[in-house]
């Protein structure tokens, strides 16, 4: 392989900055600590959220056979509510740190030059009628690409894959190793950006991403979201009216039009809500990168440039993205049986598909340009943390 072959000066350039290796077994054993204790508080949820549902089935139970108030089920609801939002941020947070458990590993193999392997080879890349590509190992087992790249999305691969095959221009050349100069002591922010995703292959799939955000809609018409209101509102006075000791014939009116309005649209909102949920974790990948380059503050114009892009009329990258992580967030609830059962009379799970359709409206352009900032900012993460002589060939 190629890279064994650098002079020991770019090697070092290469591999270190300073002396990384305590800081990066510091670390390591930080995140295997944290880890370890949040797999405990995850059991720990585990077999609360399991009490609770047993207390939500016996209160429905004594509600059928004693006629106990029917609004005592809502207690373990609540509670059931409020734990699997609590089990889910433990989650997450056990996750990233098992990602970077992940991350800290390879960075300490890539520094004893046993990072062989560990990491995206880039073989979709390859040519064989490429100049230099296959000379000079850039792409496939043990490659130079396998070293760079910390990319999450395969637009990122792609960018700096075409970095090292492509020709560029001195000024452009000059304007990314400015950039790459800029970013290079950002040790924290470039180890920030490569815990996004599970997967070691890159998370975000952009062409699918954009053709679902560019998709034209696919619910209508829009007066159908306000009959839909209504008829939840109507449902909910009636049960209230029902529950109040009041008779049960509008209750039952109002659930047998619910019924009429809502089944020939279901087709339709289960393909939302399963577009959407599909679209989910690429869309989380990409607020978490997003989100790390808004917090940053940028000298360079071409750093700059990237931070812009992310800033729309409506909101912020980041911010429209958590919206939508929320959105299908409610949709999973439904996963839940007991959930599921409550909500269906309320039509949850159509009011959340048109929330999404409405999110997609406003947002779903948007997602190309941030896909393309991303995609540089990875390449020139990737490039920051090995040296910035790897910029590109001269036209």
């Amino acid at each position: 392989m190629i890279y064994r072959h650098f002079p020991q000066a770019l090697r070092h350039n290469l591999d270190v900055q300073g002396e990384p290796v305590e800081a990066y077994r510091t670390r390591l054993s930080e995140r295997r600590r944290s880890h370890e204790q949040l797999t405990e508080t995850d059991r720990r949820f585990s077999y609360t959220r399991l009490g609770v549902f047993a207390v939500g089935v016996l209160m429905l139970i004594l509600v059928w056979r004693q006629g106990l108030s029917v609004w005592l089920v809502l207690l373990p609801v609540a509670a059931f509510i409020v734990l699997a939002r609590r089990h889910e941020r433990v989650i997450r947070r056990r996750e990233e740190a098992a990602r970077a458990i992940a991350f800290y590993e390879r960075g300490l193999a890539r520094i004893e030059d046993r990072w062989a392997g560990t990491g995206e080879p880039g073989d979709r890349f390859r040519d064989e009628n490429h100049l230099y590509a296959n000379d000079l190992d850039l792409f496939g087992h043990g490659s130079l690409f396998e070293l760079l790249s910390i990319a999450r999305t395969r637009a990122g691969e792609t960018k700096l894959a075409g970095w090292l095959t492509l020709p560029a221009s001195p000024v452009e050349i000059a304007a990314r190793q400015e950039a790459v100069a800029e970013f290079a002591p950002l040790l924290d922010l470039r180890e920030t950006l490569s815990l996004a995703g599970t997967d070691v292959a890159a998370g975000v799939h952009g062409d699918e991403l954009v053709a679902w955000a560019e998709m034209p809609p696919m619910l209508k018409p829009l007066w159908a979201r306000w009959i839909a209101v209504a008829s939840t509102a109507f449902v909910i006075a009636t049960a209230i009216l029902w529950l109040s000791g009041g008779s049960e014939g509008p209750l039952q009116v109002a659930l047998a039009l619910q019924v009429g309005f809502a089944w020939p649209q279901q087709r339709r909102v289960e393909r939302a809500l399963h577009r959407a949920a599909a679209a989910a974790p690429d869309l989380d990948i990409l607020g978490h990168l997003l989100e790390q380059l808004e917090r940053q503050q940028f000298s360079t114009a071409r750093l700059r440039s990237l931070h812009d892009a992310l800033d729309t009329s409506e909101s912020r990258a980041s911010s429209a993205i958590r919206s939508l992580h929320r959105l299908v967030e409610l949709h999973e609830w439904q996963h839940n049986l007991i959930f599921l059962i409550l909500s269906l009379p309320f039509l949850w799970g159509t009011h959340v598909a048109w929330a999404i359709e409405a999110w997609r409206a406003r947002h779903g352009g948007h997602i190309r340009g941030w896909l393309d900032a991303i995609a540089e900012l990875e390449a020139l993460s990737s490039i920051s943390a090995r040296g910035p002589s790897l910029i590109g060939p001269l036209k």
